[in-house]
C-alpha cells in the first residue's frame, strides 16, 4: 500500500511539473503562426464606435468624420463608408514595421489616384476584435475605438 501511495504521489508531482513547463503566459511570443498587425487589421471590417477626448469623455457627436466602416485590404488599399454605405474615402494604408502606427494615404474618390490627405495615428490596441488609435486633431488628443464585424 505504501508503494502505491508513493507511486501516486510521484505521478501527481510529475503531472504538476509538466503542466508548469508546458503552460504559456499571455506575454509569451507565438512562434510559427504569429499574425502581423497588418494581417490583423486586414482580417475584418471595422466599425468606428466611439471617439473620446484626452479625459475619456465621449465626443463622437462632434467628430462624425470618424464614424463609419473601414475595410483594410491585404494589398494595402482601404475603403471607408458611412453607416448608410455611401463611400467616404479610399486610398492606401500601411503599418510601420514596429506595429505602432497606422498610415493612411487618402485618394480622390474619382479614381485618378490623386492624393488628397495623409494621416499617421498611434495604435493603442489592435486585436482581432478591437482596434483603438489615438489622433491629434486641432491640438486635441483623441482616441477612436473600433470593433470588428
Amino acid at each position: 500500500m505504501r508503494v502505491l501511495k508513493i507511486a501516486i504521489l510521484i505521478v501527481v508531482i510529475l503531472s504538476g511539473l509538466s503542466a508548469v513547463i508546458v503552460s504559456c503566459n499571455a506575454g509569451d511570443p507565438i512562434y510559427g503562426n504569429e499574425i502581423t498587425p497588418s494581417q490583423t487589421l486586414a482580417s475584418t471590417k471595422w466599425k468606428a464606435i466611439i471617439v473620446k477626448d484626452a479625459h475619456g469623455n465621449d465626443v463622437t457627436g462632434q467628430n462624425k468624420d470618424f464614424a463609419g466602416y473601414t475595410e483594410y485590404n491585404l494589398d494595402g488599399t482601404f475603403k471607408t463608408t458611412n453607416f448608410d454605405g455611401a463611400l467616404k474615402s479610399i486610398g492606401d494604408w500601411s503599418i510601420t514595421p514596429d506595429g505602432k502606427r497606422r498610415i493612411l494615404v487618402g485618394k480622390n474618390l474619382n479614381g485618378n489616384g490623386e492624393i488628397v490627405s495623409t494621416g499617421i495615428v498611434d495604435i493603442i490596441t489592435l486585436t482581432p476584435k478591437f482596434f483603438v488609435y489615438s489622433i491629434v486633431l486641432n491640438g486635441q488628443k483623441m482616441t477612436v475605438e473600433h470593433i470588428s464585424l
